[in-house]
């Protein structure tokens, strides 16, 4: 097993206003579009192809991370995982729920993990994903096993983003499974005031 990553989308929340250029940001590239986004890839073997790929995890899924999924593999991840509830972190959740939803032969739901505090802004946000999705509790400074994933952990570490994002944390994600395996820190959006 050889674990990759992959950046779904390096944008900050809104990287080019209408009406203007941005230094950095090309408004023509759709990736330079969408929010931070990143995949956390298992593949059997040493090479990456969208044939080896056992099992992924997603990071955040703002505007452009489905977009970029269905031009890239296509496919759904085992779960996702949040950061924090702001907008531009959350809005393609609902996209891959309800891809889910109409396609697998189960009903199964998506398992997102996040903090208690995120959970609750997600659901003020975006109300009917009571009924796609299945939260599973990230709890500050505690390992949580991912259960749709054997040997893959992460731990949730509090950070400040500001007063619209209580329960912001930054990610650390393990896989035990590899003991050559580094560990990943996802530190989201955070603020130092």
């Amino acid at each position: 097993m050889s674990l990759f990553i992959r950046v779904n989308g390096c944008g900050n929340a809104w990287p080019v206003f209408l009406g203007t250029e941005h230094p950095f940001y090309d408004r023509m590239n759709a990736d330079d579009m969408g929010s931070a986004s990143y995949a956390v890839i298992g593949c059997m073997g040493k090479n990456y192809s969208p044939r080896t790929i056992e099992w992924e995890i997603i990071i955040d899924a703002g505007h452009n991370t489905v977009p970029f999924l269905l031009k890239n593999e296509n496919r759904i991840p085992e779960a996702l995982f949040l950061t924090h509830a702001h907008p531009d972190h959350i809005t393609g959740v609902d996209w891959i729920a309800q891809s889910l939803k109409y396609t697998s032969t189960d009903s199964r739901k998506l398992p997102v993990y996040a903090t208690d505090l995120c959970r609750q802004q997600v659901l003020e946000t975006i109300p009917h994903l009571m009924n796609a999705v299945v939260f599973n509790e990230l709890k500050p400074g505690r390992k949580e096993f991912v259960k749709e994933v054997p040997g893959l952990a992460v731990t949730a570490f509090p950070v400040y983003h500001g007063e619209s994002s209580q329960g912001a944390a930054m990610l650390l994600v393990e896989y035990a499974q590899d003991a050559d395996a580094p560990s990943v820190l996802f530190t989201g959006d955070l603020l130092f005031p």
